[in-house]
């Protein structure tokens, strides 16, 4: 600050202002920067016209030594003192000079940061929506360059609804005022999804599809690029998509400017992930126009055409005008010469049909999709598992990936840092699999440890897809099992088995069981640790929610090994899954109903069950009889009523081995039972609890599997 202030600033500022012409003034500022100091200290202290010229000269200091002015402004801290006025009423000259020196701090390098910080934006964006056109436009200016120097200045303006001045401007204001409006609404559709998203609600597309029909043409090509930037949200997306936004970006695709066209096929290319706009392109005859662009100089124009073809080849009915366009052979010269991300996706999707997997294997073959099997980036390797996910069920394509010994390579992608790619190269590895005859000569040892291996993913759906494989394996290729059973994957099973949460059955716990099914087959060490280690419960809990018919059936199956088992019927009765167990036998699956079966007939004969269930069910009564008693003397009654009403259920000879033959011989024993019971005496309270736990769709169960005969008591 001075060390003295003037006695008299005016005396102070005619000094300033008696330099001579304007080249001479400014030289003399520029030789005596107190000169400065005194016109900041005339603007925070003296009357309003001396701060007013003070302004004026600084507008002209700012404008002839920009860095050096502005240095002072922001060592005295005074910029806030300059901009005060703007905060209330102000002439219009005054509000034009302070604009000035803002617009000197954004034009600036380093020193727009300053002018965000002490609060301009609002300021500007309040002369934004004034009355005079000169102000308004300088403010616009002078936004404009803040918001592209600054991402603080993009609060300022969308708090002080800077977004509904540009969009009118940009609807109904001058071709300047128009161009304008658009150009600050461009910048801001870069910023982040909030803001962008706020833009739909303000009229945005409405106002930027209006510039494209009626607009001048200095005013589309950055319209275009806005409606290609918002294009990119899905909510944005979707509101497009129930305008005429598709015909009239068409209409753009031949012009002659590059930077239109590569703003059209931009946002076009984000909007065909829409299937109702897809369908749109498609009855536009928009293909033979995508497929012209992939001849482009444009190398961005190109890789959009090829993004919206690869959007277009999900249908089928797109597949077929793609190839009669002729963009198969076009696309496989990109792969090998061009950008090739986009068109080794527009090839993976166009390969789910068997045509253009012949124009494929012609065009270009598997080899320049194999060798992106190595690409640096993650989205290229997936791309390229993807894309022989689908061209590896053609032949062709097979042979020759098994010639590049693409097995090992997938093997290797196993690990990779990608989950999809992950996922991906199992299911190929699969898929190759599935239609080879030596499918045993795939799935290698190696492979068996890096698919076991993926079980344990931390992707849910890299797990599903690991013991999906695993389940076909192990159902068709039985010299595999050994192989798992080594490298410990009945313990990695079972382990996915219990860690599943009971809230939806994923695929990796439902193909788990049937995997462990299969290996149970020939391998009864598996079922016995799968027993010990607790899993039939989980298993019953599971079998029901399971929508394959094909892998419950297996489901089915193991629960049924599990319960024939030494005391997993003692697992099921402490574990309450008696009722699931009964449910399943309403399944529509035969083998479903069968294994259900034999795990109630392995429960039901057991008389401990029995025991169980109806000393549960006195002490129940006993607890409706006599309330208020203790629990020690409900259970001491309860079990005395038992031994008094003891039921002794039979039991098949010990050296009957064949199963079915065995439970045929406890089941018919047990309806004979009942029937000589019920012959002999009424049946006791305690054994109608037993029977109430077999409802009646059970004893026809029962009963069909007898033979037809139904002589149970109920």
């Amino acid at each position: 600050m001075l060390q003295q202030e003037p006695r008299d600033i005016r005396r102070a500022l005619a000094r300033v202002f008696a330099k001579g012409s304007e080249r001479q003034f400014r030289d003399a500022l520029a030789e005596n920067s107190s000169d400065v100091q005194w016109l900041l200290t005339t603007v925070k202290t003296g009357p309003k016209h001396h701060s007013e010229e003070a302004i004026k000269s600084l507008a002209f200091w700012a404008s002839a030594k920009p860095v050096g002015t502005l240095t002072i402004i922001v060592q005295e801290k005074a910029l806030p003192d300059i901009i005060r006025p703007l905060r209330g009423e102000v002439n219009a000259t005054t509000k034009a000079h302070i604009l000035e020196i803002i617009n000197a701090f954004a034009e600036t390098t380093g020193y727009s940061e300053e002018a965000v910080g002490a609060g301009v934006v609002p300021l500007l964006v309040k002369l934004m929506g004034g009355d005079v056109a000169a102000i308004k436009q300088s403010a616009g200016a002078i936004v404009l360059r803040l918001l592209e120097q600054s991402a603080c200045a993009m609060e300022g303006f969308i708090l002080g609804d800077g977004l509904e001045h540009v969009v009118d401007w940009s609807m109904a204001g001058s071709r300047a005022m128009k161009r304008l409006g658009i150009d600050v609404l461009l910048v801001v559709s870069h910023s982040h999804t909030e803001v962008r998203a706020l833009m739909a609600g303000e009229g945005c597309v409405q106002a930027m599809l209006a510039t494209l029909q009626h607009g001048p043409r200095d005013c589309i090509t950055p319209a275009l690029n806005v409606l290609s930037n918002l294009s990119q949200i899905q909510g944005i997306r979707a509101l497009m998509a129930g305008t005429t936004a598709t015909a009239a970006l068409l209409g753009f695709l031949s012009d002659r400017d590059d930077a239109t066209v590569r703003h059209a096929i931009g946002a076009l290319a984000n909007l065909s992930v829409v299937p109702k706009v897809r369908r749109m392109m498609k009855r536009l005859n928009a293909v033979p126009m995508l497929v012209n662009l992939l001849d482009s100089d444009d190398v961005v124009t190109v890789n959009m055409a090829a993004c919206c073809l690869a959007n277009l080849a999900i249908e089928s009915d797109g597949q077929v005008l793609i190839c009669e366009a002729g963009a198969v052979p076009k696309l496989a010269d990109i792969l090998v010469v061009g950008n090739k991300h986009m068109a080794l996706l527009a090839l993976g999707n166009l390969a789910r049909a068997s045509t253009s997997c012949e124009l494929i294997a012609e065009a270009c073959g598997a080899k320049p999709i194999v060798d992106m099997l190595w690409e640096a980036s993650d989205a290229g390797r997936e791309e390229a598992v993807r894309a022989l996910v689908n061209l590896c069920v053609h032949e062709p394509i097979r042979e020759e990936c098994m010639e590049l010994e693409v097995p090992d390579r997938l093997v290797e992608l196993f690990s990779d840092t990608s989950p999809d790619t992950r996922r991906l190269a199992v299911l190929c590895l699969t898929v190759i699999a599935e239609r080879s005859e030596a499918c045993f000569s795939i799935f290698t040892e190696k492979a068996m440890i890096g698919v076991i291996g993926v079980l344990e993913d931390s992707n849910s759906r890299c797990r599903d897809q690991a013991a999906l494989t695993l389940s076909w394996v192990h159902k068709v290729i039985p010299e595999a099992r050994p192989v798992a059973i080594k490298h410990g994957i009945v313990d990695k099973l079972i382990s996915l088995i219990i860690q599943d949460d009971g809230t939806g059955v994923s695929i990796a716990s439902s193909h788990a069981a049937a995997c462990l099914y299969y290996i149970s087959e020939d391998h009864p060490d598996a079922i016995e640790k799968a027993a010990s280690s607790g899993i039939l419960t989980k298993l019953i809990e599971m079998a029901p929610k399971i929508e394959q018919i094909k892998v419950k059936r297996r489901v089915a199956s193991l629960i049924g090994k599990l319960s024939a088992l030494p005391g997993q019927n003692k697992v099921i009765t402490a574990s309450g899954s008696m009722p699931r167990l009964i449910d399943m036998l309403t399944e529509e699956d035969e083998a479903c109903r069968e294994a259900a079966l034999v795990s109630l007939a392995a429960c039901a004969v057991d008389h401990e069950m029995v025991d169980s269930i109806v000393e549960g069910s006195k002490k129940a009564e006993m607890m409706e009889a006599k309330e208020g008693s203790s629990d020690e003397e409900i259970g001491t009654m309860g079990t005395s009523a038992w031994r008094t009403n003891s039921i002794i259920m039979p039991k098949a000879p010990a050296d009957v081995n064949d199963t079915g033959k065995r439970r045929q011989m406890e089941l018919r024993a047990l309806q004979d039972w009942f029937n000589k019971r019920s012959a002999d005496q009424p049946l006791l309270d305690s054994e109608i609890r037993v029977m109430s736990i077999i409802p009646d769709r059970l004893l026809s169960a029962l009963a069909n599997e007898l033979g037809g005969t139904n002589g149970f008591c109920s």
